[in-house]
């Protein structure tokens, strides 16, 4: 009822006719915007609490309801002024949210796009924008344009006259840098990567609200350079900045990838492939379980994150039985076929391969994974021949090589170490690093 209340009295103030809202119904728990001073942001907020609470299991059959909503609220807020941008821009970031969420990257791209270039929005729904849409094009391997927007979002908060607090101001540029070091990192070139987390240390992010994002994206430059400790503390940081129980971080503006549940599963699963890693295998499968069990609340059973966590899994036990000299095969296949079912992996029997893969690096790390797995066994050589060669024409991960990775499975922990091929796979934006 609250919902459709201040609809109803904002519209009524400004001369309109209410538009009719639907009653909220509880959030579960769910990650929610807190209060504003402004009616039509405060409104805004509530919208997109009702949104969430309608577009997440076991309310997911209420979908359409929630997307209703948003779209009502766009039609009330057109965002041509100072006093509806933000309630505006709010708005579009929940828009992009929810069809991210159900892989209409495009749609989500199409809504973020609109929010960064509303020139009466706050900063911060800006920066949140264009933070936003660099991760979905790096998650569409367009590189250079997620370089483009990863620059934008810099130039912004360069040169717009910004009256905020410092503190503030200071924690939006660490965002608008630690995008674009994922950008240079996805892109291969290391040493410019280093160059936007350079003199940056876990005290600086963690006393500022709103850099979960932040702390996760140093963690993986860190982590697949080779500082497992320093990488272990910085994804715990990432867990404990993006906890959706504090109310002053969940009232940042932050979109797709980048919201609170996002990081904090992507966090939880870099800290189970940082524990396979340095060969804490037990470890490594009881924080992995507790993602898979996570994101299938949160996302549903049958999202492509949910495929990327049984790939994890799966790497996981192959690391596993090679250190004990045991073998896992009926678990890793089952767990492949299923990752590869959920990531909507493309048949091998389609002639072509198209450049337009969602998340290809992970399929493709997936399909050679699972390939390697059945080489060894004669009956089975050929498709496991024919899905490497997939594998390896998709991939286009700029730092290393398929062969590489796959490679490096098969060797010790120890040697591992010693090779410059550790990568991992960030799960909230479907990307190999």
């Amino acid at each position: 009822m609250a919902v459709a209340i201040a609809a109803a009295k904002w519209m009524i103030r400004r001369g309109c006719n209410p538009v009719p809202v639907p009653l909220p119904v509880a959030l579960n728990g769910r990650r929610c915007y807190g209060s504003s001073s402004n009616s039509a942001d405060a409104t805004a907020i509530e919208m997109v609490n009702y949104a969430r609470a309608h577009s997440r299991p076991p309310n997911v059959t209420s979908y359409p309801e929630a997307v209703r909503v948003l779209e009502q609220g766009l039609s009330i807020f057109k965002g041509d002024d100072a006093s509806t941008a933000n309630a505006s821009g709010r708005l579009l970031l929940e828009m992009a949210t929810l069809k991210a969420d159900r892989g209409d990257i495009r749609d989500a791209a199409e809504r973020l796009k609109q929010a960064s270039d509303m020139t009466y929005s706050s900063i911060e729904i800006r920066v949140a924008a264009l933070e936003a849409l660099t991760g979905l094009h790096l998650r569409m391997h367009q590189d250079v344009i997620a370089s483009d927007y990863g620059d934008r979002c810099l130039h912004l908060l360069e040169n717009a006259e910004i009256k905020m607090d410092s503190e503030k101001l200071q924690a939006l540029e660490m965002r608008a840098k630690a995008i674009k070091g994922l950008v240079e990192l996805a892109c291969g070139r290391v040493d410019s990567a280093e160059s936007y987390f350079a003199g940056w240390n876990v005290k600086d992010i963690k006393n500022r609200n709103g850099l979960g994002a932040v702390a996760l994206a140093y963690a993986e430059f860190i982590h697949v350079t080779g500082n497992f400790p320093l990488a272990k503390q910085l994804y715990e940081l990432a867990l404990e900045l993006s906890g959706t129980e504090n109310t002053v971080v969940a009232s940042v503006p932050s979109a797709a990838a980048m919201v609170l549940e996002e990081v904090q599963l992507g966090a939880a699963c870099a800290l189970g492939q940082l524990a396979t890693h340095s060969g804490h295998f037990d470890e490594a499968e009881q924080r992995l379980t507790q993602v898979l069990k996570k994101a299938e609340e949160y996302y549903g059973g049958h999202n492509q994150k949910v495929g990327i966590v049984l790939l994890c899994i799966a790497e996981m036990f192959g690391h596993k039985g090679r250190s004990e000299g045991a073998s896992y095969f009926l678990i890793q296949e089952g767990l492949y076929r299923r990752s590869l079912e959920m990531l909507k992996a493309p048949s091998l029997d389609q002639e072509g391969i198209s450049k337009e893969i969602d998340q290809k690096d992970v399929i493709a790390l997936a399909r050679g994974g699972y390939a390697q797995l059945l080489s060894p066994q004669r009956n089975r050589a050929g498709e496991a021949e024919k899905m490497k060669e997939w594998a390896v024409v998709v991939w286009e991960n700029s730092r290393t090589t398929l062969e590489k990775v796959l490679e490096k499975t098969e060797t010790s922990i120890d040697e591992e170490r010693k090779m410059d091929a550790t990568v991992v796979t960030d799960m909230r934006l479907g990307r190999v690093f």
